[in-house]
């Protein structure tokens, strides 16, 4: 079973992803997000944010609010697509 991540971005849009609950969160949000190992900037799902740090200032990018994580069929995709 997968899970659908739906969270608020720093505008204000609701978007989505699927993520897949055999793969460790953060590796599949660097997917999601883009981001590759040495770039020095991490993603990171917490009890109610996705958190995107600049980890040589350890400073916060950008912070989404996570309005929910259910289960779903639906496959994995690391496209953000908007969510209603």
């Amino acid at each position: 079973m997968n899970k659908r991540l739906v969270m608020k971005n720093p505008h204000g849009n609701i978007v989505s992803c699927i993520l897949s609950t055999e793969i460790d969160y953060k590796e599949q949000l660097h997917q999601v997000f883009a981001l590759s190992t040495g770039q020095g900037i991490s993603a990171e799902l917490c009890t109610d944010t996705v958190v995107i740090r600049d980890v040589f200032h350890g400073e916060t990018i950008a912070e989404f609010q996570v309005l929910s994580l259910e289960e779903t069929t639906e496959p994995v995709s690391y496209d953000l697509t908007p969510a209603e």
